[in-house]
């Protein structure tokens, strides 16, 4: 696979995650949020340690507010005594997609493209 095709695989659930936490803000009319990650899709163009580490803090934040919507809307619908199993399960894809897209970031292949020090051995590069 060539270097640029391997780039785009591996940021696409990166960027999956960014729109899809921008979507989730927008239906609470958080516009900051929103335009936070928005803009964060850039960072996957800046080549530089920062840029990835400051990613991985937004889609950690993101993991964290999907597990608390996923909980708070299977509450409401267990109350409700609604159908909650569908939602748990869609969430819960959501949440998982978004750990894998903060641990896409940690491959060698990221590594190399963010600058990120250290090496499968543990060793700081130059």
């Amino acid at each position: 696979m060539g270097s640029v095709m391997k780039n785009v695989a591996f940021l696409f659930p990166v960027v999956l995650c960014q729109l899809l936490s921008a979507a989730h803000f927008l239906r609470s009319h958080d516009h900051i949020i929103v335009a936070f990650f928005l803009l964060s899709i850039f960072l996957v163009f800046i080549k530089r340690a920062i840029a990835a580490r400051l990613i991985q803090m937004l889609l950690t934040f993101a993991t964290l507010v999907w597990v608390y919507t996923a909980h708070g809307l299977a509450m409401i619908r267990i109350d409700e005594g609604r159908p909650w199993i569908r939602l748990v399960v869609i969430l819960s894809i959501v949440i998982a997609l978004n750990v894998l897209a903060v641990f896409v970031l940690q491959t060698n292949t990221m590594k190399k493209r963010f600058r990120l020090a250290g090496d499968m051995n543990g060793q700081i590069s130059s």
